[in-house]
C-alpha cells in the first residue's frame, strides 16, 4: 500500500471516529429534558407518560407539535394552570420540543401500560409528624367553607409559623399548619347547612391535610417543585398518615406562592395572634 493510500486511509479512518464520538455524544437538552420527565414531570404526569390521577392528563403518545404548544401556552400565561403555569414558567424554548418528544415516543397503548403510575419514591410519604397537641397548641386563625365538596374545613398554625411570620422571616424549624377537614350538614335538598356563623355545619370529620417545615427538607426534592423547606401530608381522621400519598400535586400547587412563603392562607396567618 503506497504512503499516499496510507494518509488517505487514515484521514477516513479519523473522520469516522469523529463522526462515531460527535453521534455517541449525548445533546444537553435532551438529557435535561430527560432528567426534567423523571424527576419533575413524572411527578404528576408518572414516569411513563400516565399520570398518578384521574385528575391529571396522560402525556404518553400525544403529539409533540401539541405537547410543544401546549408547553409554550402555559409559559406565556396564554394557557391558565395555576399549578402548570408555575412549572413552564421555569422552562426554556430549548425544553419545549426535547420534552414533548420524549413524551410523545412513549406507549399509550392501556394494554401496554398501567392505568395510573406509581407515585414516584421521593415525593412518595412525608417528614412531617402528625402534631397530637394541636388543639392545645396551635392557634385556630381561619375557617372556610368549600362549597363544590360540600365541606368545611378549619385551619390551626403552629406558635412557630406565627411568631416566624410576625418576625418577617421564612419560616424555620417547627413551623406547620394542619387542616381538619369536615362533611358538612345537609338539608333534605342536599345543600350544606349553614350556623349562625356563616360556616357549614361540621357533620363529619374525614381527614386532615398538613405541611410543615424541618430544616433540610427540600433538598431531596427537584427545584423546579421545591417549596423551600416545606413538606405536605395527609391524615385519616385517626391521625395515621395517608399510605401512597404523593406530595407532587401539593408542592407544584404551592410552588408560585414563593413571596408569600408557599402559604395560600398568608394574609390571614400574618395577622393571627398566638393563644
Amino acid at each position: 500500500m503506497s504512503r499516499e493510500h496510507l494518509s488517505v486511509t487514515k484521514v477516513v479512518a479519523s473522520m469516522c471516529l469523529l463522526v462515531l464520538a460527535t453521534a455517541s455524544r449525548a445533546d444537553p437538552a435532551v438529557e435535561r429534558a430527560s432528567a426534567l420527565a423523571v424527576t419533575v414531570c413524572a411527578a404528576c404526569h408518572g414516569q411513563n407518560g400516565i399520570s398518578i390521577s384521574d385528575t391529571i392528563p396522560n402525556l404518553a403518545g400525544q403529539r409533540a407539535a401539541y405537547l410543544e404548544n401546549q408547553l409554550r401556552a402555559l409559559r406565556d400565561g396564554s394557557r391558565r394552570s395555576g399549578v402548570m403555569n408555575a412549572i413552564a414558567s421555569q422552562l426554556s424554548e430549548a425544553d419545549f420540543k426535547p420534552l414533548a418528544a420524549h413524551f410523545s415516543a412513549l406507549p399509550a397503548n392501556p394494554a401496554a401500560v398501567p392505568a395510573r403510575s406509581v407515585p414516584l419514591a421521593s415525593l412518595t410519604g412525608s417528614r412531617m409528624v402528625f402534631p397530637a397537641d394541636y388543639r392545645e397548641r396551635f392557634t385556630h386563625y381561619l375557617t372556610m367553607n368549600f362549597e363544590a365538596t360540600r365541606q368545611v374545613r378549619r385551619f390551626y398554625a403552629s406558635p412557630k409559623l406565627i411568631e416566624d411570620l410576625a418576625a418577617q422571616r421564612p419560616p424555620l424549624d417547627g413551623s406547620a399548619v394542619l387542616v381538619e377537614v369536615y362533611s358538612a350538614k345537609l338539608d333534605p335538598q342536599g345543600k350544606p347547612i349553614t350556623g349562625a356563623d356563616g360556616f357549614f355545619e361540621a357533620e363529619r370529620l374525614l381527614f386532615f391535610t398538613g405541611m410543615a417545615v424541618g430544616q433540610g427538607w427540600g433538598e431531596a426534592i427537584p427545584a423546579m417543585l421545591r417549596n423551600g423547606d416545606w413538606q405536605y401530608a395527609v391524615f385519616g381522621a385517626d391521625r395515621s398518615a395517608r399510605q401512597g400519598f404523593s406530595q407532587g400535586e401539593c408542592l407544584a400547587c404551592h410552588k408560585p406562592l414563593d413571596a408569600t412563603q408557599y402559604l395560600f392562607t398568608h394574609k390571614s396567618l400574618a395577622s393571627a395572634k398566638m393563644r
